[in-house]
Formats: C-alpha cells, structure tokens, sequence
C-alpha cells in the first residue's frame, strides 16, 4: 500500500470511530431528556396522560366574506337524461372558462330533429 492509500484509511477509521462517538453520545442524551421528561410532576389538579390515538380536532371552517351564494334552483330538462345534462353543463362551462356555479341553467331541451 502507498502513503495515500493508508492515508485514506486512517481519516476513513476516524470518521467511523467519530461518528460512533457522536451516536452513543447522541443516544445517552437522548434518554437523559425522556428520564426529565418522565421525571415532571403534573401540577395539582391535571392529570398526564398517554397520548391519544384520535385524530386530532378538525377546525371550523372560514367563513369568506362577500355574498351568499345562490340557492340551487331545479333546472328543467325535456327529453334529457341528467348525466348528459350533467356532461352538457360542464363544457359550457369549460368553453366559457367560468366555473360552473357562475352559471344559472333554466332548461335543458333535446331539440335534434329525428329523421323518418
């Protein structure tokens, strides 16, 4: 082996021995902080308790200032299924580049012509 190769080596070993070090001492502090942590007394009148496994609490939503939104009004639809009223509703939507509850639909009407 050349001096560079021990070289290597050695820095190698010294970083593997540092790093043990630092991860023992990590450890050892590490439980010396749960021994204080578990070594608190709960003032008079609380209890400690185990944490709880239920999600925690949701909050309550914002409400935005501004005007109410619509009510829904019934939309009538002569001689179309809802899922193709549905389906109709939404490309007009999408082809005005507006959100769908930006617009009001009175009636949806099947007006093609059958041929005889």
């Amino acid at each position: 082996m050349t001096n560079f190769e021990f070289a290597i080596a050695g820095i190698l070993a010294a970083f593997v021995l540092c790093m043990l070090y630092f991860a023992v001492s990590f450890r050892k502090l590490g439980q010396e902080l749960i021994d204080k942590i578990d070594a608190v007394k709960a003032p008079a009148g609380v209890q400690l308790t185990e944490a709880v496994s239920a999600a925690p609490p949701v909050p309550a939503p914002v409400q935005m200032a501004g005007p109410a939104p619509k009510a829904m009004k019934e939309i009538t639809l002569v001689g179309v299924p809802e899922r193709t009223a549905a389906m109709l509703m939404a490309i007009v939507a999408d082809e005005l580049k507006v959100s769908i509850d930006q617009l009001t639909f009175i009636s949806i009407k099947d007006v093609t012509e059958e041929s005889a």
